[in-house]
């Protein structure tokens, strides 16, 4: 048999192209950890592969848990700065079971100092116990920080204050179930939601708000009177008091409105009620009711779809919960020729449930 002459790959060896390519590869889909973790420590052993593989290991970083976990991940590092030029995506997502425990002294001036190392920062998300936001709210107006490449920001319940850090955001977001169940006892129900409503009208090139409440006509209202010029809006719900109906008055005077999402029909008081408990859609005519309550549901999202589309001049995309997507068709003067249903798996949300 004749020899083969086996000549070992190094990284030294690789165009540069490919090195780039393989670094490419992890920064769009950084969702494997143990992957991202050995390829981190495989960079170490190559100047070149170390250096490319830098935006891409650096693209994402999430910081969660615990004060004192928070406070070891942003003091850790000696070359933060030097790393952490390349973020794109950050993360801060804490709690603590004990509401009544607040953060170490030094935890707010640390991450006020990260935030202003990360000038390539394109989404913000920021999540602190609500009980303590006040702290970080302090320290980060009192270290002048200001985040101009940032366009999305999700945030949590009485983190609004982030809005006025990023002077450039076209989409702001609460971060759903967790704004949904605020519990701070000092503040009146909804409050974090109407100061973020407040705090959205200073963004001057917003797009997009998606936020989760349980709705009333009086929020949406603040909606219009803080922006007014909104071209998307998801307004995801525990409820709408009164039915959606009650809100197209508000919602027909967002002028500009192109997109909007809604709750799913059964929450929108339009006649659909259907069974909650599993048992009824088992047994010998399980199928049967399954049937038929879809085909209730159909007649109600259509509805839902007529009535919203009339309401709203100028709405190109709706959606009744995560699906149908419904496509609104319109003759050259505006009026609704046809409201098109899409069954589609899942709509594209800034938060992506359960964690932002």
């Amino acid at each position: 048999m004749d020899s083969v002459d086996h000549d070992p790959c190094h990284f030294s060896r690789l165009n540069l192209d490919v090195l780039k390519n393989i670094c490419d590869t992890i920064a769009e889909d950084p969702v494997d950890g143990d992957m991202v973790k050995s390829f981190d420590g495989l960079s170490k052993t190559n100047h070149l592969l170390r250096e490319l593989s830098l935006p891409a290991l650096f693209r994402t970083i999430a910081i969660r848990g615990s004060w004192d976990n928070a406070l070891k991940r942003l003091t850790g590092r000696q070359d933060c700065a030097a790393l952490t030029r390349h973020t794109r995506i950050f993360k801060v997502d804490l709690f603590m079971a004990d509401k009544q425990q607040g953060p170490p002294e030094d935890l707010a001036p640390a991450l006020a100092k990260r935030l202003a190392q990360m000038p390539q920062l394109q989404k913000l998300v920021l999540v602190v116990p609500e009980h303590h936001t006040d702290v970080f709210a302090k320290t980060f107006s009192e270290s002048d920080i200001v985040l101009p490449a940032v366009h999305t920001l999700v945030v949590g319940p009485y983190c609004d204050f982030a809005v006025r850090l990023c002077p450039n955001v076209t989409a702001i977001a609460n971060n759903g179930w967790n704004a949904l169940h605020a519990t701070r006892g000092d503040r009146p129900p909804l409050q974090h939601t109407c100061d973020l409503i407040v705090a959205a009208g200073s963004a001057h090139r917003l797009e997009s708000l998606e936020i989760m409440e349980w709705w009333r006509v009086d929020l949406v209202e603040a909606i219009h009177d803080s922006v007014p010029h909104l071209k998307r809006l998801a307004l995801d719900s525990g409820s709408y008091k009164n039915g959606i109906e009650s809100f197209l008055p508000t919602l027909s005077r967002l002028t500009g409105l192109e997109y909007l999402a809604l709750g799913p029909a059964s929450k929108l008081d339009v006649g659909f009620n259907p069974p909650r408990c599993g048992n009824v859609y088992r047994g010998p005519r399980g199928q049967e009711v399954r049937e038929r309550v879809d085909l209730k549901r159909q007649v109600a999202e259509r509805k839902v779809a007529a009535m919203v589309a009339n309401a709203c001049p100028r709405l190109k995309d709706l959606w009744i919960g995560d699906s149908p997507h419904v496509e609104v068709v319109r003759d050259k003067n505006g009026v609704v020729e046809n409201c098109v249903m899409h069954r589609v798996q899942k709509r594209d949300e800034i938060v992506q449930y359960p964690r932002p």
